[in-house]
């Protein structure tokens, strides 16, 4: 199977590329070593088929934080229902990812790990079984809670082009008292159900033809495009060129730009070495 395909199940909800950048007390020894275990003991979790691990350590309390007056415009009754929608998103996508990781044997190494404000970040590389190829980059954005223990506030997944946060947001900017507005999004929760289905048959014409047939209001919405890019690589080149440039224009992270970037040059030269190309995103990866 092309490697490109478990970039679809890679899709991890999470936080925005820009971290606090306040002025806090250096880590001690003590804390740094529990920073490291927690994200070890996460990367663990995912390798091996237990996201319950990952999902137990999230902390949707500090993660609403992120959510901004939004969220908080909402009262209390409606907040702790798009919460309950977030968290078993989250959750299903979490599970999505340690099955993936699992069965296609596919390589996890953390490459930097920092304490950055209030937030720390840990960014994990994800190879292929052979450690050849590289699939997509995530960062854990851990914060110490009062207990002194370290949380999974945030998730971002280079390829996805969005955080957590990000995607959580353009849901919450849905106006879902427009009962029109609410209706078309349930049919475009149909469509992506419908080709999922298509794709698990291998059918992946159809299941594109389903994402690309998506009304303009939610053609891009959370991770429709994303999904749409995915089948798109099935098929043939020129269409996945092409939906890779249309993630270029909607993500707001340059990061993953310029990961777009790595694979779009990967496809026109059929080169294996990257290099280069991800040399330059790493530095832009880990000095935001």
């Amino acid at each position: 199977m092309s490697y490109r395909y478990f970039l679809l199940l890679l899709i991890i909800l999470a936080t925005s590329c820009k971290s606090d950048t306040e002025v806090v007390k250096p880590f001690s020894e003590n804390q740094l070593q529990k920073m490291d275990m927690t994200a070890v003991s996460m990367m663990d979790a995912l390798a091996s088929n237990r996201p319950e691990v990952v999902i137990r350590n999230f902390d949707h309390r500090s993660f609403s934080k992120r959510l901004g007056k939004k969220f908080f415009s909402f009262k209390k009754e409606e907040q702790g229902f798009l919460m309950g929608i977030l968290m078993n998103s989250l959750a299903e996508q979490i599970f999505t990812l340690s099955q993936t990781i699992t069965k296609a044997g596919l390589k996890l190494q953390m490459i930097d790990a920092r304490h950055k404000g209030k937030v720390s970040q840990v960014t994990i590389k994800v190879m292929d079984a052979e450690e050849e190829s590289t699939i997509t980059y995530f960062v854990l954005y851990l914060k110490e809670n009062v207990n002194g223990d370290f949380v999974l506030v945030n998730f971002y997944d280079v390829f996805s082009g969005k955080s957590f946060s990000q995607l959580a947001q353009d849901l919450l900017a849905i106006d879902f008292e427009n009962e029109n507005i609410a209706r078309l999004f349930e049919k475009q929760r149909f469509r992506i159900l419908e080709a999922r289905h298509l794709e698990s048959f291998g059918n992946y014409q159809e299941a594109y033809m389903q994402m690309d047939s998506v009304t303009t209001e939610f053609r891009n919405f959370g991770v429709y495009p994303v999904y749409r890019a995915l089948l798109s690589s099935h098929l043939n080149d020129s269409l996945y060129l092409k939906e890779l440039e249309n993630l270029k224009q909607i993500t707001p992270n340059h990061q993953s730009v310029l990961f777009y970037d790595c694979i779009s040059t990967y496809v026109k030269t059929d080169e294996k070495d990257q290099s280069e190309c991800l040399e330059e995103f790493l530095i832009e990866l880990l000095d935001n």
